[in-house]
């Protein structure tokens, strides 16, 4: 039968082992620096945070919306009450979808 060549490839490292008829005539190991890794679990990391975004949409958004409720009656004073009545509505409204979840 030849030589076969057998490998073994992980994330962190190559095994190899030249294997002639039964036997293995040699083998060995080589491992990687873990730079690649951490570059992985940084690119996670801001895939858990879009994720989080996502789920977290409507209330950003319903958060943005009270901010900006409340920042009208400064440039709106003359309709303050208003901007204040539709302000508490949207805070009501954001800790109520907040306690659902």
């Amino acid at each position: 039968m030849g030589k076969i060549l057998g490998l073994d490839l992980g994330q962190n490292s190559i095994g190899w082992a030249i294997i002639d008829g039964n036997k293995a005539t040699d083998r060995g190991v080589h491992f990687f620096d873990n730079r690649l890794t951490e570059v992985a679990e940084r690119n996670n990391s801001v895939f858990d945070l879009k994720s989080k975004l996502r789920e977290n949409y409507r209330l950003i958004c319903l958060t943005f919306l009270v901010i900006t409720f409340f920042g009208m009656v400064i440039f709106m004073p003359d309709f303050w009450q208003f901007w204040i009545n539709l302000a508490i509505a949207g805070l009501y409204t954001t800790l109520a979808y907040q306690g659902k979840k």
